[in-house]
């Protein structure tokens, strides 16, 4: 008797693993059109997907490429439409936009992190700066720290400043 509750026990655990797996499948596959994917391997012959995920009418590649983790996103027609990477240092930015980042105002805030976004429209790279290491205030810099978002074009121009400050830093997949 024990070993029959046993039996029918573990059979339990073993099916419910496999159901949670099949649901967890078929939740990451989100039924990406073959154009996507023939077109992402095109572009990208050497990566490799982790996941598809999707947004509105994009689908977005989690992807290894060149050893640097990218998000990828296509239209649903297969159109490229931007590679997003992250730079983990900021002395790994092209020295152009270094030198434009230490010509502007915010050349002594802090830098949160900063991304290379390839589009049809070109190269930029967007810096998310805060100011809390020039507050005087240590008890409430919270309250008061205010982060800019700076995309640079490739050859350093200062495409765009926005304010962050109020909202969610965006990770979309356009430039602007």
């Amino acid at each position: 008797m024990k070993n029959l509750k046993l039996f029918f026990s573990v059979s339990a655990i073993i099916l419910s693993v496999i159901v949670c797996d099949m649901k967890a499948q078929a939740k990451n596959s989100n039924n990406v059109p073959e154009v996507v994917i023939a077109s992402f391997n095109r572009k990208y012959p050497n990566a490799k997907v982790r996941r598809w995920n999707t947004k509105g009418d994009k689908f977005i590649a989690k992807a290894k490429i060149n050893n640097s983790a990218c998000s990828v996103a296509f239209d649903k027609n297969g159109n490229w439409m931007s590679t997003m990477s992250n730079i983990r240092w900021t002395w790994k930015l092209p020295n152009a936009v270094l030198q434009a980042w230490s010509n502007t105002q915010y050349r002594e805030w802090h830098v949160d992190f900063a991304t290379k976004i390839e589009n049809p429209e070109g190269e930029f790279y967007r810096i998310i700066a805060d100011d809390s290491n020039l507050q005087p205030d240590w008890d409430h810099q919270a309250v008061f720290t205010k982060y800019k978002a700076l995309m640079f074009k490739a050859d350093g121009a200062l495409a765009n400043v926005t304010d962050v400050t109020d909202g969610p830093i965006a990770y979309s997949e356009s430039n602007r």
